[in-house]
């Protein structure tokens, strides 16, 4: 697969969870272990196969790699505090927050700049063979930040922690889901039944003769 596809399907998968998660009211531990899976190997086959070519391939190359890798170690650093945190809690929703809109920030950048320009750069053919050399990367990286990562973490922003706020009054707001109701099978049977002018003459009738 082209190595921009890949890469930008590796996107859409982490902000479906993001959004899963920003909605969720139970599992979200479930959620955060599935992201830090996700992110993690993405982001080591990214540095050790594609920021290494577009580093002297592309205009600005060093710059824009050493930004790219900063804001890497940064999200690390988030997973690695995520996993301390207890589950449901404020403090975990403000992180995640935190950690969506600095992917957000990340994939804006990587999307509209690094990777249109690695496309003119490169080529298909180029593009291809890095598409497979970033598919057997994932497989092999690791699936978690280090302990040590945490040191990196740039700390739950203002925007994470007002952001959490918001979702946590949206969902007090639309509240649980309606339950459906259930029919009992002696109310089906009933709903089955026709009652027709003949049918109750002779009920009528039967009720007559047993009376006599």
């Amino acid at each position: 697969m082209n190595a921009v596809a890949l890469l930008k399907k590796d996107h859409r998968s982490v902000e479906r969870l993001l959004d899963r998660y920003r909605a969720a009211t139970k599992g979200k531990r479930a959620i955060v272990e599935e992201i830090t899976r996700q992110l993690s190997a993405h982001m080591a086959a990214e540095e050790r196969e594609l920021y290494p070519v577009l580093r002297r391939a592309i205009d600005n190359g060093p710059a824009l790699m050493s930004d790219a890798e900063k804001e890497h170690s940064e999200a690390r650093g988030l997973l690695s505090e995520l996993k301390s945190l207890e589950e449901g809690s404020f403090a975990m929703d403000a992180k995640v927050a935190t950690l969506r809109g600095a992917i957000a920030h990340h994939v804006k950048d990587e999307e509209e700049e690094i990777f249109p320009n690695a496309e003119r750069t490169l080529g298909a053919d180029a593009l291809n063979d890095l598409g497979m050399r970033i598919a057997r990367a994932k497989r092999s990286a690791p699936k978690r930040p280090s302990r040590s990562a945490a040191k990196r973490s740039p700390g739950t922003s203002v925007a994470g922690v007002a952001s959490a706020a918001v979702d946590r009054v949206n969902r007090m707001f639309a509240g649980p889901a309606p339950k459906r109701a259930r029919k009992s099978s002696s109310r089906r049977k009933r709903a089955g039944r026709v009652s027709t002018p003949r049918a109750k003459s002779a009920a009528s009738k039967q009720r007559a003769r047993k009376r006599r």
